[in-house]
């Protein structure tokens, strides 16, 4: 038995129950549940990363040795047992280049890989990508230098924590079936720590189901899922696809032409543009949702914020019948009514909230300037909120106090207690597990049926734009190479991208 965590009991102010898994030579096991459930929890226990937490009994037994009671285990780490964390970003280091972090394993524990070559290969790394920095690198870069450092000594047992959240649907894919083909041939014991059920069949069928601290359910099989709580898991994975809206009689609330977002560089007393997305022509009808999709770093988000007046842009911008920038010019009077009748929802609700104010101040944060009385706003506020399905108890809370469906919920309803009729949404749940992405996803469309709510929906995840939208624009590498109704995408992609991206859907 490779490892063997049994009857493990810990706490740090959240408690682990009665822990018990097992893992033999190459043998690959998921471990899934909501945020907050304890998975990552566990992982990093495990790899002795946590050292507040207080241990109460139990075990956790890797090649015959208890790891709990060793006084460290790096000559472990690294070498034997590997650790893959979530955010590759965070867990690189920026001062260094790629190709010593990746040796640095090799270094530690005085070994050698003559199968450096093969591994970077086999991992689509190419060798001129050693020489650079981690912020020079694509997310799918980093995450693959995560594996390449995790994998370098070929240890027994991978723990893989989330590896593929900020990815897209390709993308997560594909380094699934790197990992599981190398492990396969190496016979490295996996353990695969996800919230994403669908995710997880391409990888292993065996699973353990965590929730509040505890494995609530073990199956060799996901379509052998007992438990309400394992199929509300599995059920959240799949979402169903959007009934198209037709467009008549619904008017253009916004519309680009030739649209380009980019920066404007100074040079000596001249100004020149620099463009990220260029040329992209869309129109947002009423009550409908309009999105766009593409690979990370594409220029999505770029797009979002140059809709927003929040980055420079070339062409052509209205909004409500009405010219907001031509050729560049902005229309700074007819901006301030924009703002009340547009607002972006942010990717990270944490950092787009000041976490020095409460709810009820963050919500009616765009009524100061208004003529509104104080018991007005605390009206509209809560008004909002209830809308929002939040009950008003979290009026006096701070951000940190909130779970992160809560804070995005926040977010919106500061949109909304303006008047907003178009709501931009940058990746609104790409930081939420799949029960309350697939909770806030049907709020936003519950609202939009009762608001007349526009939507620009930014994203990276196939289903969730299979089930928002009802037209769709693709983005690839700062252009946008296909554009038309989300039923004629998905039945006849025309650009060789756009269907190897929806493949990922089947």
């Amino acid at each position: 038995m490779v490892l063997e965590v049994k009857n493990l009991n810990a706490s740090n102010g959240f408690a682990l129950k009665d822990i018990n898994l097992s893992l033999s030579k190459g043998e690959r096991l998921g471990l899934v549940g909501k945020s907050g459930s304890g998975k990552s929890l566990l992982s990093r226990l495990i790899v002795r990363l946590e050292s507040n937490f207080t241990i109460q009994s139990g075990e956790i037994d890797f090649l015959g040795a208890n790891l709990l009671k060793l006084k460290s285990i790096r000559s472990l780490l690294g070498r034997e047992l590997s650790y893959i964390p979530q955010e590759p970003l965070s867990a690189l280091n920026p001062l260094h280049k790629i190709k010593k972090q990746i040796l640095e394993p090799l270094k530690i524990h005085k070994t050698k890989s003559n199968d450096l070559d093969s591994l970077l290969k086999r991992l689509e790394l190419d060798k001129s990508l050693l020489d650079r920095y981690p912020h020079e690198l694509s997310g799918g870069q980093r995450q693959r230098v995560l594996l390449a450092i995790g994998l370098i000594n070929f240890p027994k047992l991978v723990i893989c924590d989330e590896p593929t959240t900020a990815l897209d649907a390709n993308l997560s894919l594909e380094i699934i079936k790197l990992l599981k083909e190398i492990c396969e041939e190496r016979e490295i014991a996996t353990l695969f720590i996800t919230h994403d059920l669908k995710l997880l069949s391409h990888f292993t069928s065996r699973v353990c189901i965590m929730k509040d601290g505890q494995i609530v359910e073990k199956v060799d099989s996901l379509s052998d899922i007992k438990s309400e709580y394992g199929k509300l898991l599995y059920d959240a994975s799949n979402l169903p696809v959007r009934e198209e809206k037709s467009l008549q009689e619904r008017v253009k609330v916004l519309e680009t032409k030739d649209f380009s977002v980019g920066t404007i560089k100074h040079f000596f007393f001249q100004k020149r543009f620099k463009s990220i997305i260029s040329d992209v022509s869309l129109a947002l009808h009423e009550g409908t949702t309009f999105g766009v999709v593409g690979q990370s770093g594409s220029g999505k988000s770029t797009l979002a914020l140059g809709l927003n007046v929040l980055m420079s842009s070339q062409g052509s911008l209205k909004v409500f019948g009405k010219t907001l920038i031509q050729s560049g010019k902005l229309d700074k009077l007819y901006l301030k009514e924009v703002r009340k009748k547009m607002q972006i929802i942010f990717q990270d609700p944490f950092s787009s909230l000041n976490p020095r104010l409460r709810v009820k101040d963050i919500v009616s944060e765009g009524l100061l300037n208004t003529t509104m009385t104080k018991g007005e706003k605390l009206q509209t506020v809560t008004k909002t909120l209830n809308l929002l399905e939040l009950d008003s108890s979290l009026l006096n809370r701070f951000p940190s106090e909130l779970s992160g469906g809560e804070r995005q919920r926040v977010s919106i309803a500061r949109a909304l207690a303006v008047g907003a009729k178009i709501l931009v949404l940058d990746e609104p749940t790409s930081a939420l597990d799949k029960v309350v992405q697939k909770t806030t996803l049907n709020l936003l469309n519950s609202l939009q049926e009762k608001l007349s709510l526009s939507y620009i929906l930014i994203t990276h995840d196939l289903q969730v734009l299979a089930h928002m939208c009802d037209y769709v624009a693709v983005i690839f590498e700062g252009r946008c190479i296909e554009q038309g109704s989300l039923k004629e995408v998905l039945a006849n992609p025309k650009d060789n991208y756009t269907k190897s991206l929806f493949k990922a859907l089947d």
